[in-house]
C-alpha cells in the first residue's frame, strides 16, 4: 500500500506487456499480408499483368533480426532528429546506432546477393503503433502503406519476396508494430 495516496483506488495500475499476444499478433499479420501481396500480384486490385509470387522466408527472418534493432534505435533516437535537451536527453550512449542498423541491412543484401548474379535486394521497414481497438483499421492502413510503397512492382516472375512482422508489447495493451 502506498503511503502517499489518500485513496488507494486512485493508484495508477499497469497491466505488465504481453508477449504470446504480440506475437499472436505479427503472425496474423505476417500471413495476412502475405495473402494480400499474393492477391496484388495475381492480378487482383487494379494490377493489369498476373505474376507469380515467392516467398524467400530465409530472408524474412534476418530482417526480423533487423527489426528488433530498429526498436532499440526508436525507443533512443527520434524519426524527426530533434532531440530533447538536457534533463531530458540522457548522456549515455545508445544501445544501437544509425550506422550499426545501415550496416546490417548492408550485411544482409550482400549474403543473399552473393552467389546470385543480378540479384537485387530492396526493403522498407514500417513502423506503427497498434492497440486492439484500432485491430482492423490498423491492418488496411498497414497493407495499404505495403502497397503504396510500390515495392511490389518490382522484380518479374522470378522475384522473390520476404515479409517479416514484428510486435514489440508495452504495457497497457500498446504495442510497436514492425513491417519490413
Amino acid at each position: 500500500e502506498n503511503p502517499w495516496l489518500e485513496d488507494p483506488s486512485q493508484a495508477i495500475r499497469y497491466e505488465p506487456p504481453d508477449e504470446k499476444q504480440a506475437q499472436y499478433i505479427a503472425s496474423k499479420l505476417e500471413h495476412q499480408l502475405e495473402s494480400e501481396i499474393i492477391k496484388h500480384r495475381a492480378g487482383g486490385e487494379r494490377s493489369d499483368v498476373q505474376r507469380i509470387t515467392k516467398f524467400n522466408h530465409v530472408i524474412a527472418e534476418r530482417l526480423g533480426e533487423l527489426l528488433e534493432e530498429l526498436e532499440r534505435l526508436s525507443a533512443c533516437h527520434r524519426p524527426s532528429g530533434v532531440e530533447a535537451v538536457f534533463p531530458l536527453r540522457t548522456h549515455a550512449a545508445p544501445p544501437v546506432s544509425l550506422q550499426a542498423v545501415e550496416q546490417r541491412m548492408q550485411e544482409i543484401e550482400s549474403d543473399f546477393k552473393r552467389g546470385r548474379p543480378g540479384c537485387y535486394v530492396f526493403g522498407v521497414p514500417f513502423n506503427h503503433s497498434y492497440t486492439e481497438v484500432l485491430d482492423k483499421l490498423l491492418e488496411k492502413q498497414i497493407w495499404e502503406v505495403v502497397r503504396d510503397s510500390r515495392i511490389l512492382e518490382m522484380g518479374g516472375e522470378s522475384a522473390e519476396f520476404a515479409v517479416k512482422v514484428r510486435v514489440f508489447p508495452y504495457a497497457c495493451r500498446i504495442h510497436s508494430l514492425w513491417v519490413f
